[in-house]
């Protein structure tokens, strides 16, 4: 399913051993981001900005549709 001429971004993270255990240490969110950093996982906004270089969206519809934190 979908809608002719709309491109998806997609933010997905496999939750390793490491991520599980901090998950339930309930440390902080910055935490949990720097661990994913670690392990290479793409934000949303980051995956946004590789559809904006491929000239498939603009930045202003990124800007608009992804979360700023």
């Amino acid at each position: 399913t979908g809608y002719k001429g709309r491109v998806g971004i997609y933010e997905f993270m496999p939750v390793s051993l490491e991520l599980k255990h901090l998950i339930s240490s309930h440390v902080t969110l910055n935490d949990l981001r720097t661990q994913t950093k670690k392990e290479g996982i793409e934000p949303l906004r980051i995956a946004g900005a590789r559809k904006v270089i491929e000239g498939l969206t603009t930045l202003e519809e990124v800007l608009r549709v992804v979360p700023l934190n």
